[in-house]
């Protein structure tokens, strides 16, 4: 199984190179070549490009002398990976197997919810999909596909290891396969998380302004303090994981002058917003698209100062997340967006379930 992450080089030979082309074939790579010199001293590859117009240079290793004139290694390398393509094509195997009409694509997780003989099923793509409210919580209960199994390798263990297949596992390519291969899981914490998910927006959606920022974010701030206990076997979780992605949250960004997304650093972003001596600003908004115009009002009630602010989307503009990147000193964030899906990690993790009550 070939690693699908840019860099990743193989000599030419063998059928990995067949595979690897195969993937550029389906539009998912795009590949380049590439050759090297080998250091008879330390044996390493010495890109032949380092030797500009020289026919001798030095070894960057061990400073031995090279010469360009020794046998060339001739490597393929992936230059890029499109993961639009690859979201596509994992669309398309998922619709094809349930049906449209079963299949529910959520654009800001980049994750899949099934409907199969009556039940739920969610499926995300490690690296790519980002529901952090859900991979702290349901020990990956989901179906996890993954491009490098050496970056989810520290992750799998004897309980969760039949969740994690390759993307372009050939359990997927049949629908008979893929349907037996999902109905020999167990999900049951994945329909009660999905449920309380559900119910949790409803509750969004049920309430006016006024009492979301005055009844809810205070019953809420309360109910952290109250049970910090879990609030710290939550840090301790994070803490566990916290050089690999499970310990991230997801920035959408993109745009003239960004990058096309930012990993944050989940522990230490949490652990800054809940931490005292914080301005704070709750909206329930209209609108679903949290813009820079609505975020400077409330940086302008905070002071500009240090701050939290609550907000009932996960559409975040990316001007605003650039703006919590660009402020952050000294290793601390000085604004802290506690969107729909962080509130939902925290409200699970810290069972205050008890707050999402629809009828009063």
């Amino acid at each position: 199984m070939i690693p699908i992450e840019a860099g990743i080089s193989i000599e030419n030979s063998g059928l990995e190179i067949e595979e690897l082309k195969s993937l550029e074939r389906m539009g998912i790579i795009s590949l380049q070549d590439e050759e090297y010199i080998r250091c008879k001293n330390c044996k390493d590859l010495i890109d032949i490009r380092d030797f500009n117009h020289d026919r001798i240079i030095k070894c960057p290793n061990c400073d031995n002398t090279v010469g360009k004139s020794s046998s060339v290694i001739k490597k393929t390398a992936i230059a890029k990976v499109k993961f639009k393509k690859i979201v596509s094509i994992v669309n398309s195997q998922i619709c094809t197997t349930f049906g449209n009409e079963n299949v529910s694509y959520d654009e800001f997780d980049r994750s899949w919810i099934i409907l199969h003989d009556a039940k739920k099923y969610l499926i995300f793509v490690y690296g790519i999909s980002t529901v952090s409210s859900f991979l702290s919580i349901s020990e990956n209960e989901g179906v996890i596909l993954y491009l490098n199994e050496k970056k989810i390798r520290s992750q799998i263990h004897n309980l969760n290891k039949s969740r994690y297949r390759y993307i372009f596992d050939p359990v997927f390519s049949s629908p008979d396969h893929f349907k037996d291969y999902i109905d020999s899981l167990n999900f049951d914490k994945t329909q009660e998380y999905l449920k309380f998910k559900e119910k949790f927006e409803k509750f969004l959606l049920s309430m006016t302004d006024t009492k979301f920022e005055k009844d809810f974010i205070p019953k809420f701030i309360e109910g952290i303090i109250r049970n910090y206990s879990e609030l710290s076997k939550l840090y301790t979780r994070l803490q566990q994981v916290e050089n690999t992605i499970l310990n991230t949250k997801y920035l959408k960004m993109g745009g003239s002058g960004l990058e096309d997304f930012h990993f944050v650093n989940l522990l230490n972003y949490l652990q800054d917003g809940l931490m005292p001596e914080k301005f704070g600003e709750a909206k329930r908004y209209n609108t679903s698209h949290f813009s820079y115009a609505l975020f400077s009002v409330a940086l302008t009630h905070a002071h500009f100062e240090d701050s939290l602010f609550f907000v009932t989307t996960n559409d975040i503009a990316p001007s605003v997340w650039d703006t919590v990147i660009s402020q952050k000193r000294e290793g601390h964030y000085k604004f802290v967006i506690l969107d729909k899906d962080l509130m939902l990690m925290l409200i699970i993790n810290l069972k205050l379930q008890y707050l999402i009550d629809l009828d009063r």
